[in-house]
């Protein structure tokens, strides 16, 4: 099966814009800035760039263009907000994003969502592995001819996260995921 790596990497583009990234606060009132959550340029590898024109806050109505339903989960699930930075090298990108929630079911819900779409709309037929990140995680990777693409998506406590690559392989991957959960995890205590 011949992939076409650039609309491969659209096609989970789009679906890791959906994660959402975060404007939150945490458990002890204190107000974490979502920038902080997400990858940062000195965390990825050399020769990406942040692209600015596919990096920042992310809205319900940005997420929901594509997936009109969203609108209305996010709200029923207590969704505070998202912040996305996107790192790109050539055809190749990086994507990170966390959303937060009022309390853990909602990030627990936007999981499971993502899960459940994912696999619905069959891309590449792909199916979750379990992964040791955050309270729970899964992951989605392909690899075959000159193309390769992993995607991470977690919740911890309240937070939903994405990190996602296309060109890297899948434990480098997963080590940028980890970066990202420690942040994740720093800014809830």
């Amino acid at each position: 099966m011949r992939v076409q790596h650039p609309q491969t990497v659209r096609r989970l583009a789009l679906l890791g814009i959906l994660g959402a990234a975060v404007l939150v606060q945490s458990a002890g009132a204190t107000s974490v800035t979502p920038e902080s959550l997400v990858l940062r340029q000195s965390d990825v590898p050399g020769g990406y760039r942040l692209n600015p024109d596919k990096s920042g806050r992310r809205t319900s109505a940005q997420d929901s263009v594509g997936f009109p339903s969203l609108r209305t989960k996010y709200a029923s699930w207590g969704r505070l907000g998202g912040y996305q930075n996107q790192f790109d090298r050539g055809d190749d990108s990086i994507a990170s994003r966390a959303d937060v929630f009022h309390g853990r079911s909602g990030a627990r819900r936007m999981l499971a969502w993502f899960v459940t779409e994912t696999e619905r709309q069959g891309v590449l037929h792909l199916h979750a592995s379990k992964v040791p990140v955050g309270d729970e995680g899964v992951a989605y990777s392909f690899e075959g001819g000159d193309v390769a693409f992993t995607i991470v998506l977690w919740r911890y406590r309240r937070v939903f996260s994405i990190v996602g690559a296309g060109g890297l392989e899948r434990a480098r991957v997963l080590g940028l995921a980890r970066t990202q959960q420690r942040r994740v995890a720093a800014a809830l205590r």
